[in-house]
């Protein structure tokens, strides 16, 4: 491919060349080439001049593309759009997918130039040779310039990129610091390129001086230490000896990866643990690790989480609770119990925030007897008396599993309250129905100068609504916008539709929807059928049923309210023909499954045990 490529470049570049004019300048390098006094207009799309490029937007857009799938996605915009015979485009698109590797398709790219200029040939044939990785070819391509007279700084810099790219493959390293002076001597332009070849051979030969001029020029000409320059330069001072240098490039890295940990681990392996420490490779390899745990766990892709935690051989603590927060937040409440099960078993320790994840776990599937073997665990380890987020778990874990009684003394035995302590035993009488309780301790709350949140509020307004307490439960709704200015959000507005519904004010709960300053949910909708179906008023609850459908007639769930609705009053042929609409518009209920603390206590009744 070169061949012909030097064939056609040949006869480019063989015209005479007498005009001076400014060409196009990119990234990383710009021009200023003779042309013939026949050159054509700025008009004609082989010649570019450089107030074009500002104006460009494809060309623009192209300086965007830092990976091979960005440059893709571009090009097919391209493409689709139509934009086509743009030489500056396709020149620059030549140069990107050499550059990503991907030299077949410069190649494809470039054949497809209706007239390729000086500038086209070159970057084209620079990829070409670099494919090859051939030193042979790169000094044909070097003749042939040579032939043209006065190289341009980028193509002298990409021939001794690739001369001393081939003596430090082939064991060359003497005759690239040769050429390292001869550089200095002539000035050429330096890059990543070149100094990742000269710190390469300064460390296979140990040379001492030159490894201190090619760092400190780097430095001097503010080149960019990327991370496989900053490898390449520690490595190089190890294998000098340097270890104090290497150390001192390290630490003033600002984010560590895993390319430049590779190095560290080289440290360990020519016995240097002393000055970056034995378990520094194991400790930020799984840092990065329990990272990517935890990513994909808050990404919701937990079995990629499971998959990235397996492959730690030595699992410390850190990653044992990063992958049961991740289970346990995503719902997946047994397989959190399973792995700590696991964790036990390789008797690593629980603390106070494996105790938060598991016990959220165990309140999300009733175990209350795992729950009670951790709330004895925490006693013993001293955790619960230090720190107030198991303290608060551990109350709310008793509410949900309807044990008030239980979760008011861990609440009075806590030395330290928050808001969310105080919400959370709110909650729980809640949860019990118990208006009373949940009103005192709201009381009591207000005495101690806490402010309460809008979830405090949520919770006194749902326990008003079970206990039919709708004079308390107005004053809470009022008290909430006008004393503590918090708008309500849509559960305060669900809770007192509840609340009407329940009390058989149906006809002010449903004005209460109509004039909501939003579009009404299955929330609403669910209270207040529900309140239909208790109190027989099937004829408020079609009016529901007509405005539910013309807001929301594709989702599934306010089907299955009117399904519902229709059952409480025993019209099954009603039932039928919803359940008949819903198979015709493709949709469906979501299952629903359970899990009783007899299959949990099964498999972890051994927890404690060890």
């Amino acid at each position: 491919m070169v061949t012909k490529l030097l064939a056609f470049f040949h006869r480019q570049v063989s015209r005479p060349l007498t005009r001076r004019e400014p060409y196009f300048q990119w990234r990383s390098f710009s021009y200023t080439i003779d042309l013939p006094s026949e050159c054509p207009s700025s008009s004609d799309h082989s010649f570019i001049p450089v107030h074009s490029i500002s104006s460009n937007p494809s060309f623009s857009l192209l300086g965007f593309c830092k990976n091979i799938d960005y440059l893709k996605k571009v090009h097919a915009l391209f493409f689709v759009s139509g934009i086509k015979g743009d030489l500056l485009c396709d020149t620059k698109l030549v140069s990107l997918y050499g550059t990503f590797g991907h030299v077949g398709v410069a190649r494809l790219v470039f054949d497809r130039i209706p007239e390729p200029d000086f500038y086209s040939w070159k970057v084209m044939i620079r990829w070409a040779c670099y494919e090859l990785q051939d030193i042979d070819e790169g000094r044909k391509v070097h003749c042939e310039i040579i032939k043209v007279g006065n190289p341009d700084s980028f193509v002298q810099t990409g021939l001794v990129d690739m001369m001393l790219a081939a003596f430090v493959q082939n064991d060359c390293s003497k005759e690239a610091l040769v050429l390292l002076n001869r550089m200095r001597e002539t000035m050429v332009e330096s890059n990543h390129f070149t100094l990742v070849s000269l710190v390469t051979a300064c460390g296979k030969l140990g040379a001492l001086h030159q490894r201190k001029w090619v760092h400190g020029y780097a430095i001097k000409t503010g080149i960019k230490l990327n991370s496989y320059l900053v490898t390449a330069v520690i490595d190089m001072y190890a294998k000098c000896g340097s270890l104090r240098d290497a150390r001192s490039v390290f630490d003033k890295l600002s984010s560590v990866d895993l390319v430049s940990m590779c190095a560290v681990e080289q440290f360990e392996h020519r016995k240097v643990s002393s000055f970056f420490g034995d378990s520094a490779w194991s400790y930020r390899v799984n840092c990065v690790v329990n990272a990517l745990v935890d990513m994909y766990a808050k990404c919701g892709a937990i079995r990629e989480a499971r998959y990235i935690f397996e492959t730690v051989s030595d699992k410390n603590l850190i990653a044992w609770n990063t992958i049961i927060s991740g289970y346990s937040q995503n719902g997946f409440a047994y397989d959190a119990l399973e792995v700590f099960h696991q964790m036990r078993s390789k008797s690593v320790s629980p603390d106070s925030v494996t105790l938060v994840s598991i016990l959220s776990a165990c309140a999300s599937l009733g175990a209350l007897q795992v729950g009670s073997s951790l709330h004895a665990y925490s006693i013993k380890a001293g955790l619960l008396s230090s720190s107030v987020h198991v303290g608060t778990t551990l109350l709310n874990f008793y509410a949900k599993c309807g044990d008030s009684k239980s979760a008011r003394v861990v609440f009075d035995s806590m030395g330290e309250k928050n808001t969310v302590t105080w919400s959370a035993m709110i909650g729980g009488y809640g949860i019990q129905g118990d208006s009373s309780g949940s009103l005192a301790l709201f009381s009591d709350m207000i005495k101690e100068n806490l402010e309460p949140n809008e979830v405090i509020f949520t919770t006194i307004l749902s326990a008003c609504s079970h206990t039919g307490r709708l004079g308390e439960g107005w004053k809470c709704f009022n008290s909430m916008c006008n004393d503590y200015n918090f708008v309500p959000s849509v559960k305060h507005y669900a809770c007192m539709v509840d609340m009407l519904a329940r009390a058989g004010r149906l006809e002010e709960a449903f004005d209460f929807i109509e004039k909501l300053p939003f579009k009404p949910d299955v929330r609403l909708f669910g209270a207040f059928l529900h309140g239909c179906g208790l109190h027989s008023r099937f004829d408020l609850g079609e009016a529901a049923i007509k405005k539910m459908l013309n807001l929301h007639p594709d989702k599934a769930c306010y089907y299955v309210l009117i399904s519902n609705l229709y059952a409480s009053d025993g019209r099954w042929a009603q039932v039928n023909q919803v359940r008949e609409l819903m198979k015709q518009r493709g949709l469906s209920k979501d299952p629903g499954c359970s899990i009783t603390e007899t299959e949990t206590n099964k498999h972890l009744g051994r927890v404690f045990s060890q």
